[in-house]
């Protein structure tokens, strides 16, 4: 997780970084980053510490686009940063002391999410964002209801008849490799579109 503005969103197709806490040892803190970049594009480089350049571990390529995963290690202070292509992230990387935690859950509403300007909507993320800049978050927590996404009902002709149908119908229709597709194509998308706002994408790098 960056500072207050120090990492911001690429306009060239690029998500992310998207940053995972994969354990410490008070020593040594375990981070890995997700990319999601267009498919066949060339992924920008990712150093820890300004140093060391990491190696991307392709995850999966999926509607046009594919999954990256950086996994690295970076000294566990509170100033630790990595670099991705020319944005520098600070990590507050200190596990072995009080830790100050986030916790973020309830991200948007059922209706009309999208529809309301992005300053209003991540109202909250922009506090957060205030609270980390003053003093740094070393874990960010995710509870339920990461995003709304009741539009999944839409994303396909077929789990729309579904939504509609009778319960004893509902349990005879099977679930196509279609149905799936759609399912999991929204969701991405879904997801990379939350989390790309820039009220939200800096608090995840």
């Amino acid at each position: 997780m960056t500072e207050n503005q120090v990492c911001t969103p690429s306009r060239d197709g690029l998500f992310g970084p998207f940053l995972f806490a994969r354990g410490s040892d008070g020593t040594i803190t375990r981070l890995a980053a997700l990319i999601v970049a267009p498919e066949g594009a060339k992924v920008p480089e990712l150093r820890a510490m300004g140093r060391d350049l990491v190696t991307p571990e392709k995850l999966a390529t999926l509607f046009g686009r594919s999954y990256w995963r950086f996994d690295f290690d970076v000294p566990a202070i509170p100033d630790a940063n990595y670099s991705f292509g020319n944005e520098t992230c600070r990590v507050c990387a200190e596990m072995a002391s009080d830790l100050h935690i986030g916790f973020v859950s309830c991200n948007g509403q059922e209706d009309g999410d999208l529809d309301r300007p992005l300053e209003d909507r991540n109202a909250l993320w922009s506090d957060l964002a205030d609270q980390h800049e003053k003093r740094p978050f070393s874990l960010l927590l995710h509870g339920g209801d990461q995003i709304y996404a009741d539009g999944v009902w839409q994303c396909h002709a077929d789990i729309r008849a579904w939504k509609k149908a009778r319960r004893r119908q509902k349990l005879k229709t099977a679930f196509s490799d279609e149905m799936r597709d759609a399912v999991l194509k929204f969701y991405l998308d879904y997801y990379l579109t939350i989390y790309d706002q820039p009220q939200i994408s800096h608090m995840l790098a």
